[in-house]
């Protein structure tokens, strides 16, 4: 028992630290691209003197933004501008959702392939990296994007009361729209780019599915309802395995594994020489062939009299089955020396960085220039520190309600219910409405100037309300709802039910809870 809890521990040590990592520079990426392309074009003189707008000489005065690195394409929907339907962290959303599509597996993309992250090589040690991928789907893309940010807007918006333009129903109804598409199409497109990266950095992959696609071809044209290729003989095997033994495998992957496990490589050229004829030849040979390789390298069930049937197969045609059982031991040994690799690596690697980032907050939270009175001016430095500091907790606490996605909570019926994020994201919505509520009712304090009190509260709603919901993971599972079950109306209701659930949670509580200044 001692191995299984060590391994576990280790493992849900390194998924922690990778989504950790995640979701501190996802949730800062987020803040720095809703300022650089909008909240700064609003109020400029925030963010006078900091780092992350540079001004050129050339700028004109009069236009804001104009000669600096700032892109006027949003708005908050609160100040004298119009165009609240492009809310302040639609571009996050939109490259967090891209990304999201980019990163997926073979199985997902519906390729013939069991990469793990389809855009890279199927020989690249990255793709054993189990935290590596938890670190860039739930922590990165993740925190990029955001359910609750996009929520509260809308709701501000709505409700008018803090809004220059009062309240702008149209506008919020574009702006749940238009970012739900907008999602939806980045996601769909992330996807697409990892196909065709797919193809090319797999060579053997991209033959062989031209190869599968032409042989379709010729027996549609022949009428041939069982074809006669040997393709279909493989498609139950891992990738390596399809591709070694139907030589279509890039000669250049097979010397890279060589180099580093050669007896992986001997051991299954054994088993392929002595199964080399009956593979080309003998039809019902080759099925037997294939359900013995089927039967010990994927372990698929199978009836003890049959297993015995195919060694006897396997005896009388001199198979060398010693060899196959072989490679299959040492390609357990390679598989796990590769994972124990990458994991105490991407432990360390995350903790580094990790320390390193809170090193960097605690600088950050006491920089700034003094002022008159000797103290230190607060800015958006504090901010991002704050919102970097909040940032894994929601992640993480994002993740572990993961685990109550396609459950049996509400019974068989809605299984296809992603029950844990649609938690995630209404309860961020209502903490992150709560937050802006409470920053809209403070008295006392200067308007445009930063104090700690907004500043925790600024940095909990973007940090940690930010990071806890997530679109890029809610449009993942409508995309592959829509794939799914394209019969059913599971994706809209999925999709447009949240939206709907947490407008209206959202809306009464900052209607209840806002202090009317009028009052």
């Amino acid at each position: 028992m001692s191995p299984n809890y060590k391994f576990i521990k280790i493992s849900t040590i390194a998924s922690i630290l990778g989504i950790s990592v995640g979701a501190v520079f996802g949730a800062l990426l987020r803040i720095l691209l809703g300022i650089i392309f909008g909240t700064y074009c609003e109020e400029p003189e925030l963010y006078e003197g900091s780092w992350l707008i540079w001004k050129a000489s050339s700028g004109d005065p009069g236009n804001v933004g104009s000669g600096t690195s700032a892109f006027c394409v949003t708005t908050s929907g609160i100040s004298d501008q119009y165009g609240g339907a492009l809310f302040v962290d639609l571009p996050a959303n939109v490259l967090g959702c891209f990304l999201m599509g980019f990163l997926q597996s073979g199985k997902v993309l519906n390729i013939p392939s069991d990469v793990n992250l389809a855009f890279l090589s199927a020989t690249s040690k990255a793709q054993k990296w189990s935290s590596l991928h938890l670190g860039l789907k739930t922590g990165f893309c993740g925190a990029l994007t955001t359910f609750s940010s996009w929520n509260t807007q809308m709701v501000v918006m709505l409700n008018g009361s803090t809004a220059e333009h009062g309240s702008q129903g149209m506008s919020v109804l574009f702006g749940y729209g238009i970012g739900l598409q907008v999602a939806l199409a980045a996601y769909a497109s992330g996807m697409h780019a990892a196909m065709f990266f797919h193809r090319r950095v797999n060579k053997a992959h991209a033959m062989e599915e031209d190869m599968v696609e032409d042989q379709k071809q010729s027996a549609a044209q022949m009428m041939i309802t069982q074809p006669s290729d040997h393709y279909k003989f493989y498609s139950g095997l891992p990738d390596f395995e399809r591709h070694f033994l139907q030589d279509i495998l890039d000669e250049k992957e097979v010397e890279a594994i060589r180099m580093e496990f050669p007896n992986v490589i001997e051991a299954i050229e054994r088993w392929k020489n002595s199964t080399f004829f009956h593979r080309k030849r003998n039809f019902d040979f080759r099925k037997d062939l294939r359900d013995l390789e089927c039967a010990l390298i994927c372990e698929e069930d199978i009836e003890m009299d049959r297993l015995e049937s195919l060694i006897k197969v396997a005896d009388q045609n001199s198979w060398d089955v010693t060899s196959l059982r072989e490679y299959i031991e040492a390609k357990v040994d390679m598989t796990s020396t590769v994972r124990k690799q990458t994991k105490y690596f991407g432990i360390s690697l995350a903790a580094v960085l990790l320390l390193v980032l809170f090193i960097l907050f605690m600088i950050g939270l006491n920089s700034g220039d003094e002022n008159d009175e000797g103290e230190k001016e607060l800015g958006i430095n504090q901010m991002l520190c704050i919102s970097g500091i909040f940032a894994p907790f929601g992640a993480l606490l994002r993740w572990k309600l993961s685990g109550l996605n396609y459950g049996t909570y509400l019974g068989d019926r809605y299984r296809w219910f992603p029950f844990g994020t649609f938690v995630a994201n209404i309860t961020a919505c209502v903490i992150a409405i709560a937050l802006q509520t409470a920053l809209t009712n403070l008295t006392g304090e200067p308007e445009e100037n930063f104090t700690w009190n907004k500043l925790m509260l600024k940095g909990i709603q973007g940090g940690f309300a930010g990071s806890l919901s997530t679109v890029s993971t809610f449009a993942s599972e409508t995309v592959g709802m829509f794939s799914a079950l394209p019969k059913h109306g599971y994706a809209y209701i999925y999709s447009v039910g949240s939206l709907v659930a947490s407008c209206i949670v959202s809306t009464l509580i900052y209607s209840i809870w806002l202090v009317n200044e009028d009052d």
